[in-house]
């Protein structure tokens, strides 16, 4: 479901600006998996890819906080487009995640960021990510403050949790009382004014219990665009504000946009 979440949004920034002039993106037939966390100093060579053409190149690393290994997805999308404009942007997403199983003792730790962009020729290449990992800031406490709130209930008695149930976003998942696993929640902040929040007990089989928070930069407005917390829970109201914003407070994910262009201009000069 985690992976689902973002190729949605790859997809959803391969949509987002459409343009004509096709690009050169860097595409890997196999993902390039390393047994250790990949920094901005320790990206491994992408010399085993192939140039392909798209009208977006994308990037995604996924860090398995647990073992200590980092996976790398690079390639390149190709949507038709009838507009004639080419822009010349990018996106960073960028999520922490914790999971509870019932079958592991440890919390399992992972972080996501999706580099998505149209900037030039080979805009996904090593230079690039190493760019975005120096401007980007992922620091979470989810192990100490958030892994006790996802404690594995079961069986799991939907009525006996008493999940909140409140919606004020275009789209949310209704509470099913007979089929729901776990408490849902879903705070987003798109500005210092607009928070949207879902709040329900929905048919969820395949979810665990789970917490994440996933943040997006856009870099023409140089803004954050969206930040959400989403909660998978079973303990008795786990789905409540005061638990999203533990998972705002226990987290942190910036990006320094004159860093990255201070290494932008650095690298061409």
């Amino acid at each position: 479901m985690i992976m689902l979440y973002f190729t949605v949004l790859l997809l959803l920034f391969s949509t987002s600006s459409i343009f004509v002039s096709s690009l050169q993106c860097l595409s890997c037939k196999q993902d390039i998996v390393v047994n250790y966390i990949v920094t901005s100093e320790t990206v491994p060579s992408f010399s085993g890819c192939e140039v392909v053409e798209g009208r977006r190149c994308y990037i995604r690393v996924f860090w398995d906080k647990n073992v200590n290994s980092t996976q790398l997805t690079i390639n390149g999308f190709f949507f038709a487009s009838k507009k004639n404009t080419v822009d010349l942007t990018g996106d960073v997403s960028a999520a922490i995640i914790t999971r509870v199983l019932p079958d592991q003792e440890s919390p399992i730790l992972e972080n996501v960021v999706i580099w998505s962009c149209h900037t030039g020729d080979k805009c996904n290449d090593e230079n690039s990510l190493k760019q975005i990992l120096r401007s980007l800031v992922i620091e979470d406490q989810f192990r100490k403050e958030i892994s006790p709130i996802l404690k594995v209930v079961s069986p799991f008695d939907a009525k006996s949790a008493e999940c909140f149930e409140f919606q004020n976003k275009t789209y949310c998942d209704r509470t099913q009382i007979n089929e729901c696993q776990r408490c849902y929640g879903d705070v987003t902040r798109y500005d210092s004014f607009h928070t949207g929040v879902c709040q329900s007990c929905p048919d969820y089989k395949s979810i665990t219990n789970l917490a994440m928070r996933s943040v997006s930069f856009d870099f023409p407005t140089r803004k954050q665009t969206y930040d959400t917390v989403q909660i998978y829970c079973q303990l008795k109201r786990c789905n409540s504000i005061d638990n999203a914003d533990r998972i705002y407070k226990a987290s942190k994910i910036t990006f320094d946009f004159d860093e990255y262009e201070k290494n932008l201009i650095n690298n061409i000069f």
